[in-house]
């Protein structure tokens, strides 16, 4: 089941009685009402709404229609205050039943102020009674932590806060528990989308965890050759994602990839080392100069997982700062001066060069790493790096800069980038999109056990 779907069935379960759904017009008030509906499967549901018909409501929501002769639909625009409470304490009365009040504010809005207090109260009563019929309520005003609360939203269970912000020319919405009598908040906010005319929400990230392959990655290779995916098709745009285009690695492309700090690590790696395995395992060679977060053991558990053999005693180097190690991939080194260390690591760059049958290497660098070698020299660094860079692109190398949104020569390498990714932690769940060029943004989930390939959602 949907996690905010349910964990708001198990508020119901738990004795819940009403609940009010609170939010802006277009935030998704009247969808998670009518999915919570069908997710707590009752006898009867009596829908009160100043919004829309029988008609409408099942062409808006057509998904509602399989189980649309349980719903009673009672259009408020065409009665009376009189009628609405008949309504309410009819619905209230029904043997395992909901009611469904959308909205308050509306209601309450077009009818006489005296009237409209009225059907308040009783409302209010039903909500503090111990009647076994469930309500949901929406309401556009609704008092949350910051202002004094209304009599009604003291008498209800529950309180849902339903938020959309628009960032970077996109809509990201969420969900607030902001109470849930007789339940544990233990998790607050739940980012959603609203495709399909249907509330879908998703859990915090996890970590993943690595499982060796099913079978070898020699086997996998040959088989994906076999196929027809030849060579020829290194000089073809790597697609960041599998059916997308939000950073097409391209022969003499550079890529920024930027996340915030409170970023897992392992969300923005999960889209770079199934890419650069790929360009090895086709007969690419590929330079790595990883986050320091993650280290030679570390590296030592999925690179193998993820390269051939071959591809790894051949064409991969992965710069490690900690000797004592025997792959043949890691390459170790201590720093020394910017200009030394970048002319020692174009030289590797230059041999792998000459084993790939791509032309090019696939270079990837972390910058915050980069910076904290020689934290006193950044302006040697920005020289060195941006020249190797460069250099690194008229060769037909691709460039790949993983960066965190602190990083102090961010802006220099964004300037000159031909793709800008961004990755943003949101209520604990991990979001992407392309900057530049514009792209929708993603949700990610954990990647697969295997090719460490995230599972991307559109947010609409």
């Amino acid at each position: 089941m949907d996690p905010l779907l349910g964990r708001l069935v198990t508020f119901y379960k738990r004795g819940g009685k009403t609940l009010l759904v609170g939010g802006r017009p277009g935030t998704g008030k009247t969808t998670l009402a009518l999915q919570l509906s069908q997710a707590l499967n009752p006898k009867t549901v009596t829908v009160i709404s100043t919004r829309m018909s029988e008609e409408l409501l099942l062409k808006q929501y057509p998904w509602i229609k399989e189980y649309a002769p349980r719903i009673r639909i009672f259009d408020f625009r065409l009665s009376s205050a009189e009628v609405l409470v008949e309504k309410f304490i009819e619905g209230a009365r029904a043997e395992d039943g909901l009611l469904v009040v959308d909205s308050l504010d509306t209601m309450l809005h077009v009818i006489a102020d005296s009237e409209a207090r009225k059907v308040e109260n009783t409302l209010t009563a039903i909500a503090a009674s111990q009647s076994d019929t469930r309500t949901i309520l929406t309401s556009e005003l609704i008092a949350g932590f910051e202002a004094s609360s209304t009599p009604l939203e003291f008498a209800v269970d529950g309180i849902v806060e339903l938020e959309m912000h628009v960032r970077d020319g996109r809509i990201f919405r969420k969900a607030l528990l902001r109470k849930l009598r007789g339940s544990v908040i233990d998790r607050a906010e739940f980012p959603f989308t609203l495709s399909g005319a249907k509330i879908r929400s998703f859990d915090a990230y996890r970590e993943p965890r690595l499982k060796p392959p099913a079978e070898s990655i020699e086997k996998k290779s040959s088989s994906a050759l076999g196929r027809g995916r030849s060579k020829a098709s290194m000089d073809k745009a790597f697609d960041f994602f599998e059916k997308g285009s939000i950073c097409p690695f391209e022969k003499g492309s550079i890529c920024l990839i930027e996340f915030e700090p409170i970023v897992p690590l392992t969300a923005v790696m999960s889209f770079i080392l199934p890419v650069l395995s790929r360009f090895v395992n086709e007969g690419g060679s590929a330079y790595l100069l990883p986050p320091q977060q993650l280290g030679p053991a570390e590296l030592s558990q999925i690179i193998p997982e993820l390269v051939t053999t071959e591809g790894l005693a051949e064409r991969l180097r992965v710069w490690v700062d900690v000797p004592g190690f025997s792959e043949p991939y890691f390459w170790t080194f201590t720093p020394q001066s910017p200009e030394s260390d970048f002319s020692n690591a174009d030289r590797v760059r230059s041999e792998l060069r000459e084993r790939s049958a791509a032309g090019g290497v696939f270079v990837v660098r972390s910058l915050d790493r980069v910076e904290g070698m020689f934290p006193n020299r950044l302006g040697e660094v920005k020289g060195e790096l941006l020249r190797s860079i460069g250099a690194g692109t008229a060769m037909g190398d691709v460039n790949v800069i993983i960066s965190s949104s602190t990083a102090g020569l961010l802006g220099s390498i964004s300037a000159m980038s031909s793709r800008h990714i961004k990755f943003e932690a949101q209520s604990g769940s991990v979001v992407v999109y392309s900057v530049k060029p514009w792209t929708r943004s993603y949700l990610v989930r954990s990647a697969s056990s295997v090719t460490l390939f995230p599972h991307l959602f559109v947010i609409e």
